[in-house]
């Protein structure tokens, strides 16, 4: 398996955080980097590769169609946030072809999310994967650029630092 390969679900998994942000907020304002890790040949071969997407602050420039939604109406920003979190995995699952979420991939999302105090958690987590899922599948396009650029990146950064993509370069992604 070539290195490309070996990054692919935690590349979609990062693509998925930041469009899941871009859907709800029309832009990304309020991402500074979304970055995978770079392989390293000393790496042992069953090693597990991450990657993090990394907000500002929590959005507060929702889409008006957005806050129409039965779900923002409910939960507000934490809606917002849960797309944010659960995003990753849905984009992973979605691009891998995988039959349903990889908690193992989403531990650190799912540990976020369940640090917020929500009412009815389990609801908004569902309707936020819902979302996403719906979203996603009509813009593999936007998830498979995104992850390939992050991949290009990490291999680009490969024995250096990982700097990934910031803000503008993956403006420039989905704006293109």
């Amino acid at each position: 398996m070539n290195d490309k390969e070996i990054l692919k679900g935690t590349a979609f998994h990062e693509a998925g955080h930041v469009l899941a942000i871009y859907i709800v907020c029309g832009n990304i304002n309020c991402v500074e980097f979304s970055r995978i890790e770079s392989i390293n040949e000393k790496d042992p071969p069953d090693r597990v590769y991450g990657g993090s997407t990394k907000l500002l602050e929590e959005p507060n420039d929702v889409l008006d169609s957005i806050k129409e939604l039965p779900a923002f109406k409910k939960f507000g920003v934490d809606f917002i946030m849960a797309c944010y979190y659960f995003g990753g995995g849905v984009a992973e699952m979605i691009m891998m072809k995988q039959e349903q979420l990889n908690e193992n991939s989403m531990r650190y999302d799912v540990d976020q999310f369940g640090r917020r105090d929500i009412q009815n958690c389990g609801e908004l987590r569902e309707l936020a994967i819902s979302f996403c899922k719906e979203e996603f599948l009509q813009m593999k396009h936007y998830l498979q650029a995104i992850a390939d650029k992050l991949i290009e990146t990490s291999i680009k950064d490969a024995g250096g630092i990982d700097m990934g993509l910031g803000r503008y370069e993956l403006f420039a992604l989905l704006n293109d």
